[in-house]
C-alpha cells in the first residue's frame, strides 16, 4: 500500500499535469465541448472529515479511513453523503480528497483568503501573499468573466462585515495584496454583470456613466502609479489593474 505522502504526491502530479493542458480543455465550437469550470464552496467552520465519507464503505474500508491510511476508491460504486446528494448525477467528475493538512492556514475562528491560498491570512491586506487557487484556474481556463465570486454575508456583524444587497471584500485574491469583492447574492451579480444589455432604460444610462468613469480612473491611477515609488507605486498600481480587468471584462459582455 502506498504512504500517504506517495498518495498524495502522485495524485497532485496528476492534477498538475491535467493544468499544463489547459488549453485543450477550453470550449471548442467545432466540437461543441463545454468549458472547464470549477466551483469552490467555502464554508466558514470548515467540514469535518467524517462529513465527507461515503455511507456504503464497507466495514475494511471504514477501518482504513479511520486509521488515517492511504487508499482509493471508486465513487460510481458508492453513494454520497446524504448533504451531498445533489451532487450524485456527477460523481463521474468528481474527485473526494480528503488528508491535507491545514495547519499552514490556520490563524484562529476566521481564516480569510488562507485556506484558497494556502497561507496565513487575516483582514489585513499585507496578509495576502499571493493569488488564491480558484484565481490561478480561472487564468488558465478563461472565460467571459474570469472569476465570479459570490458570499453569504452574516447580518449580525462578525468578522466579515456586508450585506445581501451590495458588494463587499470577500475570500479570494487575485494576487499579492489584492482581495476580490463578492456579490452579495445572485440577484446582484446579474445585476452587475449584466447591466450594459439590461432592458432597463436606468440601468443602461447608470452603465454608460460607469463606463466613461471608469476610463478615466483607470487613465488616472496609471499615470498616478508612474510618479510613485516602492509600496505606494505598487498599491496604486494594483488599483489601476483591477479597474482594467472590470473594464475588460465589461468590453467582453457588450
Amino acid at each position: 500500500m502506498k504512504s500517504r505522502r506517495e498518495f498524495l504526491s502522485h495524485t497532485l502530479t496528476g492534477t498538475a499535469a491535467m493544468s499544463l493542458a489547459a488549453p485543450g480543455l477550453l470550449a471548442d465550437s467545432t466540437t461543441g465541448k463545454p468549458p472547464m469550470r470549477f466551483i469552490f464552496i467555502h464554508k466558514g467552520n470548515g467540514l469535518l472529515p467524517e462529513s465527507l465519507i461515503p455511507p456504503s464503505f464497507d466495514k475494511q474500508q471504514l477501518e482504513t479511513e479511520k486509521g488515517k491510511e492511504a487508499f482509493s476508491a471508486d465513487l460510481d460504486e458508492h453513494d454520497l453523503p446524504q448533504w451531498m446528494s445533489p451532487l450524485a448525477e456527477h460523481t463521474k467528475n468528481m474527485t473526494i480528497l480528503q488528508g491535507l493538512s491545514g495547519k499552514m492556514c490556520t490563524t484562529g475562528h476566521h481564516t480569510w483568503c488562507s485556506s484558497l491560498g494556502a497561507f496565513k491570512a487575516n483582514e489585513r491586506l499585507s496578509s495576502i501573499k499571493w493569488a488564491t487557487v480558484d484565481f490561478e484556474l480561472a487564468k488558465l481556463f478563461p472565460s467571459p468573466f474570469e472569476h465570479i465570486e459570490l458570499a453569504c454575508f452574516p447580518n449580525g456583524g462578525g468578522n466579515a462585515r456586508g450585506n445581501i444587497n451590495g458588494i463587499e471584500k470577500g475570500f479570494s485574491a487575485r494576487g499579492a495584496q489584492q482581495p476580490n469583492y463578492a456579490f452579495g447574492s445572485p440577484k446582484v451579480a446579474i445585476q452587475e454583470l449584466f447591466k450594459s444589455v439590461s432592458a432597463n432604460e436606468t440601468q443602461r444610462t447608470r452603465y454608460e456613466l460607469e463606463r466613461r468613469m471608469l476610463q478615466f480612473l483607470a487613465t488616472n491611477e496609471t499615470d498616478l502609479a508612474e510618479q510613485l515609488n516602492g509600496v505606494e507605486r505598487t498599491k496604486v498600481g494594483n488599483y489601476a489593474a483591477a479597474i482594467q480587468g472590470i473594464r475588460g471584462r465589461n468590453r467582453r459582455v457588450d
